[in-house]
């Protein structure tokens, strides 16, 4: 008889997560040194391809705002149709610009720079509002780079990014990426605060240019996925005779979780949709109900309740073994939730979210993994306006902890990696949450439309790597219709999240053009749900790249390799007859395999 013991390595304890509270930051199944080492390996081997920066580094002049001249353009930053002053309240070094008297929305400070046609920069800078306007709780800003052309006069506006709901009273990072157009000869970058009685500090700004990612980026992401999404599996003969003896690694899951999101209609057992539900099974492991758990799919009509469907899904789904994120509690921005909520006002709306919140964890309790708590927050504030209460939503995730304490709460977003304009918004937001909530990890969508910068989307995802949280990439998708080149992309997009140890899922928009947002994004196409050339990348990649099969002979009583991390089976042959099958999880800690013939 063969007996097949699976155990971590060395000092287990170090691989486990102790619980923490909410104000902590959520823990994963690796320790904090782990992911710091990982990520920090990630960086090395990254940085060793990319160019050196320029080595004037910072472009900006006076960019500390220690120097107290604001009246010359030529000394760095100056303000236009406004009053500035020093403060010795800084976010770094002894002072900061204090900016008052704004005549219009875009008066303030403002610099000009140096900057050449088709290279890329990133602006950072850190902001604090002295108040907002009466009768509001925020103020938008924005960094916005005015372009001109001083021969025919040419004018161009582009928002490099965007808060529409900054707090007052608080430092706060702004900035995001620019790409420099061709044809102008003039660059002002700007702040914009557009209550022009909205007072402000600027302060530790620097504009740098951004290095492309190398020709052979791909190497050192594929040596970075080797690095942190595998580890060692030593198998064992610890006696007994090894003649004629193999085993058979086959790895059943994947620890990184490969999803998309489904009809809750189609996915139920049914003839009318097998070649759906069948391409579902055969390619993703987890799923996202796309619509039906939406309060405005709901309760369209108040009190009228319809979960019937997104609840069906949820349990079949679940008893076939598929993991599922639950999208979404709540969705704040304007004409995403139902009408009847959206006249409500005050402890009314509060009294209704509280209602929702209940009716739709009580009938997915315990059933899912995540939830998406507010969806979109940083493009809408429906519920801070509503109720008048500006941190709302960090009581709704603590709310929808107490009703379903099992699924991680997370955050989710859009044109974060797609673009920079709101990047820094979201990381301050998850930053925010972090220290506040008991906020899990930040969600990405990641709706991406060609031609696809991997430069800028690495460095969008880097700004939010640094919060710290668990990422997933919740909503991808890749608009073109060339199938050829929506695999390539596809594989681009694919090996850059995957080799980004932050990173811990990536999920899909959809994938068959029957049903789907954006028929161009469709990884099957027809009534029999055939696999394009992007369908059949993405299976070669999750199913057969990013995964292992293997068989090894036992005559050296040793077997030593490395496998992807997740759920495997070990059948043990002899002859090839299999004598013994057992199952065994490879986490970060690796398997050691004591096999007693």
């Amino acid at each position: 008889m063969y007996i097949v013991r699976a155990i971590t390595s060395v000092n287990r304890d170090r691989c486990l997560s102790a619980p923490v509270s909410y104000k902590q930051r959520p823990q994963d199944t690796e320790t904090d040194a782990t992911v710091a080492a990982k990520m920090l390996r990630f960086s090395l081997v990254i940085a060793i391809l990319l160019p050196c920066a320029a080595s004037d580094g910072n472009l900006l002049v006076n960019s500390d705002l220690e120097q107290g001249d604001f009246s010359n353009a030529n000394s760095g930053w100056f303000g236009r149709r406004c009053s500035t002053s020093l403060s010795s309240d800084s976010y770094t070094g002894n002072n900061s610009v204090r900016v008052s008297n704004r005549q219009a929305k875009w008066a303030g400070i403002a610099q000009s720079i140096s900057v050449e046609a088709g290279k890329q920069y990133f602006f950072s800078g850190f902001i604090q509002l002295l108040n907002t306007a009466a009768g509001k709780m925020t103020a938008e800003v924005t960094v916005t780079l005015n372009y001109r052309n001083t021969v025919t006069g040419a004018k161009k506006y582009v928002h490099v990014s965007s808060v529409r709901f900054m707090q007052p009273n608080m430092w706060q990072r702004i900035g995001g990426d620019i790409t420099i157009l061709s044809g102008y000869d003039k660059y002002i970058l700007y702040i914009q605060v557009y209550s022009p009685v909205v007072d402000y500090l600027l302060d530790t700004t620097s504009l740098t240019e951004l290095p492309s990612l190398p020709g052979n980026w791909d190497v050192a992401a594929d040596a970075t996925i080797d690095a942190i999404r595998k580890t060692d599996i030593n198998i064992v003969a610890t006696s007994g005779r090894v003649d004629g003896v193999t085993v058979e690694i086959q790895q059943l899951t994947s620890e990184f979780g490969f999803g998309t999101a489904v009809s809750a209609d189609r996915i139920v057992q049914s003839s009318n949709y097998t070649a759906y539900q069948n391409f579902f099974y055969d390619n993703f492991e987890w799923a996202t109900i796309e619509n039906k758990l939406k309060w405005s799919q709901t309760e369209r009509n108040k009190d009228v309740l319809t979960y019937d469907a997104g609840v069906t899904a949820v349990n079949e789904l679940v008893e076939r073994g598929i993991k599922v994120r639950g999208h979404t509690v709540f969705w704040g921005v304007p004409t995403k939730d139902p009408a009847w909520v959206q006249s409500l006002q005050g402890d009314a709306l509060v009294q209704a979210m509280v209602a929702r919140g209940m009716n739709v964890t009580s009938r997915t309790l315990g059933k899912l993994e995540h939830w998406d708590v507010n969806n979109e927050n940083v493009h809408g504030n429906f519920y801070e306006e509503a109720t008048g209460h500006v941190n709302i939503t960090m009581d709704i995730f603590s709310a929808v902890r107490s009703m379903d304490p099992k699924p991680k709460l997370f955050l989710n977003d859009f044109a974060i990696v797609s673009s920079g304009q709101f990047t820094q918004a979201y990381r301050t937001q998850a930053m925010m949450f972090r220290s506040e909530t008991p906020v899990y990890g930040v969600g990405i969508q990641s709706h991406l439309k060609p031609p696809l910068d991997l430069t800028l989307i690495k460095h969008r995802l880097d700004q939010i790597v640094e919060v710290g949280l668990p990422i997933w990439i919740t909503e991808l998708d890749i608009d073109e219709p060339d199938q050829n080149k929506k695999a390539g992309l596809l594989e681009d997009v694919l090996r850059l999240y995957f080799s980004t140890p932050a990173v811990h899922g990536v999920t899909l928009w959809g994938f068959w053009d029957g049903k789907i947002w954006n028929t161009d994004a469709a990884l099957a196409n027809g009534e029999s749900v055939t696999p394009n050339a992007a369908g059949v990348r993405w299976h070669q990649l999750v199913k057969q790249d990013w995964r292992t099969h293997e068989t090894h002979s036992l005559a050296d009583r040793t077997v030593r390799t490395r496998g992807f991390k997740g759920n495997y089976s070990l059948r043990v042959k002899k002859d090839g007859t299999t004598v013994q099958e057992q199952q065994f999880t490879l986490g970060s800690c690796g398997a050691e395999i004591s096999l007693n013939l």
